[in-house]
């Protein structure tokens, strides 16, 4: 079986949705209508997930955000009390010296700390990408169906959002030195033009490694391929996601925010803990809108691409 893009099945497997094979001519079966989308479509179906399956995606979303709160809270709180170690009265290199001591102690628990958010993210990421491989059919799920989904390629997904930061974080580090050295403060703003680029390219990745039950290499690949000859499509979807992500969080951690020091004051322990609680409010609402916009290109791009409308279709069907 080949798609339209030339491709044969065995180089791009299709989701392995259910398909009793049967003609269906109906547009919409679930959270988008199963045609090219428009933007309004793709944002207005992560928020109609989010509504329809608001037990799983805010439930997972609202543990994450807990566990990388708490995470945050204690490394937060431990940095604060080195500082209050650094003496004001000595020379300034000798604060210095200091400064980089803390810097080092540190880095061991910037390091767990890491780790854990890479993993949380990936537990949530990949749980609402099988949410959405059910939503566009119109389908329920229960958490313990999407976490029987995700299991045996959690690793992968965990390893998948491992190769894109360190793959943003080389790229952002080999073009920024280079830049900033030839072209100062501009060229560190130019830094982000590559940044932007891989963010872009990969952005399709995860949906690809969970919905067509691939490594992370034919992912990446996927991924790419997906993006190329529409990277503007994705570049605009994706940064109106981010402005409405950043609006949001304004919006809901301004309480917060209020809540907090006034400029110029130390921050204290229980100003650490508003600012967590205010992170968790903001990020069970935001992560999940942004990755289900993502995954929802993933299936834009692949209907566009390789006529997979007719087979949800009949999927939607089952």
């Amino acid at each position: 079986m080949s798609d339209s893009s030339g491709m044969s099945n065995g180089d791009s497997e299709l989701p392995r949705y259910p398909s009793s094979g049967g003609a269906n001519q109906q547009r919409q079966p679930g959270v988008i209508p199963l045609e090219p989308l428009r933007l309004g479509e793709v944002i207005g179906g992560a928020f109609t997930t989010m509504r329809s399956y608001a037990g799983i995606v805010f439930g997972t979303s609202f543990v994450i955000a807990v566990i990388s709160a708490a995470v945050s809270y204690f490394v937060t709180q431990s940095m604060l009390a080195d500082v209050t170690q650094i003496d004001p009265a000595a020379s300034p290199e000798r604060q210095m010296q200091q400064l980089e001591n803390m810097l080092g102690d540190m880095l061991p628990a910037f390091g767990v700390q890491l780790a854990v958010m890479l993993l949380v993210q990936a537990v949530l990421t990949g749980l609402l990408m099988t949410v959405v491989g059910r939503a566009v059919l119109g389908k329920p799920i229960t958490f313990g169906e999407a976490w029987a989904e995700l299991k045996p390629r959690l690793l992968s997904v965990l390893g998948l959002s491992v190769v894109v930061t360190v793959a943003q974080a080389v790229v952002a580090g080999v073009f920024g030195a280079l830049l900033i050295t030839t072209m100062g403060v501009f060229g560190a703003l130019l830094t982000l033009v590559p940044v932007i680029a891989i963010w872009v390219y990969l952005s399709l990745a995860t949906a690809a490694l969970v919905l067509e039950r691939g490594t992370i290499g034919s992912a990446i690949k996927r991924s790419v391929a997906l993006v190329k000859g529409a990277w503007w499509r994705v570049f605009g979807f994706l940064l109106v996601a981010v402005v409405i992500g950043i609006g949001v969080s304004l919006i809901v951690g301004l309480p917060f925010s209020l809540a907090g020091p006034a400029p110029g004051e130390a921050l204290s322990g229980g100003d650490v803990l508003i600012q967590e609680i205010g992170n968790v409010v903001t990020s069970t609402i935001v992560t999940p809108f942004m990755s289900l916009v993502a995954a929802l290109i993933y299936i834009d791009q692949r209907i566009r691409r390789e006529n997979l409308a007719p087979e949800l279709r009949r999927a939607s069907q089952m």
